[in-house]
């Protein structure tokens, strides 16, 4: 049986300023819990449900399940009213749940990476405890909680967080079977079963990748510790029973209804996402060194060391514990680093081993003498560095010249970069006075503080990466026979915000599987490739509205110089066919001409010159107040 005492923490760790406090904390269950929960609930959940939702991949998951509700159809998931084969749906059904419970929000559609990161930080104090002791566990779910990818990916809905969180679940849950005796048999089937489950249901989220990890994770340990004979004792048959039983029903249902969704899920979405770069996220095997060194700020250069201590212990044969953490982050690692697609969220299930890896190195560092402590300093001095680094960064940063061109942005930021800075320097003093334990509370506090100031940037750049400004002013004044247009482009928030069917102008891009199930007629009505079909619609008798990103204006109005403006923000704009009441029109209108010319040459010109095309032809960059009160809104139905 692999040894289930956590391994032995220097007795001088309850010494310390740092070991003092978290044996304080964690003498009392009640106590570490509400302190994990203020923690974590503040950066998860602080005005989760204000911003609009981002493209693309908000909108996306928001329109699925609402299309789910809308056409009665739980089990082929749809995005415009076309099928979608991409991923599984345990998260459209968990948000098309939260839908009837709290409207149609951005909160909901939040809600399940929230929680499900949230998860994961109790799971690793709870697990953390029992592998590396009290101190340790909640130690490592603070800094899991502070870390940035996961808050980051906690707070944006996609499939990540949850399938990290599943994925944590079930290794913990695997590896408390494995040390639980067989004096308690009943305990042990428990964990497995738990274990099993919840394999199945990440299965159910994103994929196979549910189960491979767990999978990958354990077998490795067993065969590295020379124990895999314990196998055995994971009941693969019985396991594989509840596995099937759990994920198969739907994929067995949906590829009945769908012919051919089994061969393009599987083959193509599967195994063509991990072997190949079909999809186009390509990336060297060194894609997530600073991913990492990133997304665990402000941990990531205790790494170094946390790694090394349990490199050094695997060595002396101490800690099966430490040995199990570090083969489940490198095996995932590792994993991610040969696939042929590469996106920052993939690793997030690492995250919970090295938070507790670098908890036990902090831990065996507070304490000790001087000496002891100035031989980690590289690693610290390292660390603060950072928050002085990000803090002159932000403080000087041109922010318009980046792309941000939102009002405000710029004097927000400024002020998290002095923040930052403020926070550094007191580090820096902690560090140099020898004060380790200070020092990290420092860094941890550079993360929770800021944080707020982070999501108000977030939600002044909303017109940046989203259509809900557009939706907010405009949304109402759409009839139910009005049709909807996005040219050149397909924003995924569209259909969500305006509660209705868009149709795409020479664009088809992931649709595209599910194109090809559609009738023809359809494929004619709402996939338009044609300048001769779209003009049939903008000037026929009925009422249209056209989205049009900035790059895309001028095509635009050069086609259709009647058009009307209706509204605007930083990346879209939306016309319509008809005048309406305090709309802008282009017009045929003396000096329109002048008007296009002008906009052409603007919209071409360099970056640097700082001219946008709503500044050449006379447009504001916003209909709505940046400021606007949270009355005004888009609500939908039952909201």
């Amino acid at each position: 049986m692999i040894a289930g005492a956590p391994p032995r923490i220097p007795a001088a760790s309850s010494r310390g300023a740092l070991g003092r406090a978290l044996q304080w904390i964690a003498a009392s269950g009640s106590r570490a819990y509400a302190s994990l929960t203020l923690l974590s609930g503040f950066l998860l959940f602080y005005r989760l449900g204000v911003r609009g939702l981002f493209e693309p991949d908000e909108g996306r998951y928001a329109e699925i399940p609402r299309e789910m509700i809308a056409r009665a159809d739980w089990l082929t998931p749809h995005l415009n009213f076309v099928p979608y084969f991409e991923k599984p749906p345990l998260v459209y059904w968990m948000t098309g749940g939260l839908y009837h419970l709290i409207g149609e929000h951005e909160l909901a559609v939040r809600l399940p990476s929230a929680v499900f990161t949230f998860m994961a930080v109790l799971a690793t104090a709870y697990f953390g405890r029992r592998l590396l002791g009290r101190a340790a566990g909640w130690l490592g779910a603070a800094i899991l909680a502070t870390s940035v990818l996961p808050v980051w990916f906690g707070r944006i809905a996609t499939l990540d967080a949850v399938l990290a969180g599943f994925v944590t679940l079930s290794i913990f849950s695997f590896r408390r079977a494995l040390d639980t005796p067989d004096a308690r048999k009943g305990i042990r089937d428990a964990w497995l079963l738990s274990g099993y489950v919840t394999a199945a249901l990440g299965t159910l989220v994103k994929g196979p990748v549910g189960a491979a990890l767990p999978g990958l994770v354990i077998g490795l340990h067993l065969i590295l510790r020379g124990r895999f004979r314990e196998v055995t004792r994971l009941r693969l048959l019985s396991g594989a029973v509840i596995y099937l039983a759990v994920a198969s029903p739907w994929f067995i249902l949906v590829s009945r209804a769908n012919p051919g969704f089994a061969e393009f899920f599987f083959l193509r979405e599967t195994l063509g996402r991990y072997l190949t770069t079909v999809h186009k996220r390509t990336g060297s095997v060194f894609f997530y060194f600073p991913v990492l060194l990133l997304g665990f700020v402000p941990w990531s250069f205790l790494l170094p060391r946390a790694l090394y201590d349990a490199w050094r212990e695997r060595k002396a044969g101490e800690s099966d514990a430490v040995w199990f953490l570090a083969i489940w982050a490198a095996s995932v690692f590792l994993f991610f680093s040969f696939a042929g697609s590469k996106l920052p969220g993939y690793v997030l299930p690492l995250f919970p081993p090295l938070a507790l890896l670098v908890a036990r190195t902090l831990l065996s560092v507070s304490p000790a003498p001087a000496p002891r402590v100035l031989a980690h300093a590289p690693w610290l001095w390292i660390s603060v560095v950072l928050p002085l680094a990000f803090g002159i960064a932000a403080v000087a940063l041109p922010w318009r010249w980046i792309g941000i061109h939102t009002p405000g942005v710029s004097g927000v930021m400024r002020g998290v970069g002095v923040g930052w800075i403020l926070f550094g320097i007191l580090a820096l003093l902690a560090l140099r006075a020898r004060r380790p334990s200070v020092c990290l509370a420092l860094l941890a506090a550079w993360v929770v503080l800021p944080h707020a100031f982070a999501v108000r940037v977030s939600e002044l750049i909303e017109g940046e990466y989203s259509v809900a400004p557009i939706a907010r002013a405009s949304a109402e004044r759409l009839g139910p026979e009005d049709l909807l247009v996005d040219y050149r482009g397909y924003a995924q928030g569209l259909p969500f915000y305006f509660r209705r069917r868009v149709v795409l102008y020479r664009h088809i891009g992931e649709l595209y599987e599910g194109f090809r199930h559609l009738a023809p007629k359809d494929r004619n009505r709402w996939f338009i490739t044609e300048v001769r079909d779209l003009q049939t619609i903008v000037r026929g008798p009925g009422r249209v509205f056209v989205l049009s990103s900035w790059k895309d204006i001028v095509s635009l109005i050069e086609l259709f110089p009647d058009l009307t403006r209706v509204s605007a923000c930083e990346r879209y704009v939306l016309f319509s066919n008809r005048p309406l009441g305090g709309a802008t029109s282009v017009g045929t209108t003396q000096g329109s001409a002048l008007r296009i010319s002008r906009l052409a040459r603007s919209a071409r010109a360099p970056a640097s010159s700082g001219v946008r095309p709503a500044v050449a032809i006379g447009w504001p960059m916003r209909s709505v107040s940046l400021k606007e009160a949270p009355s005004q809104r888009l609500r939908s139905p039952g909201r």
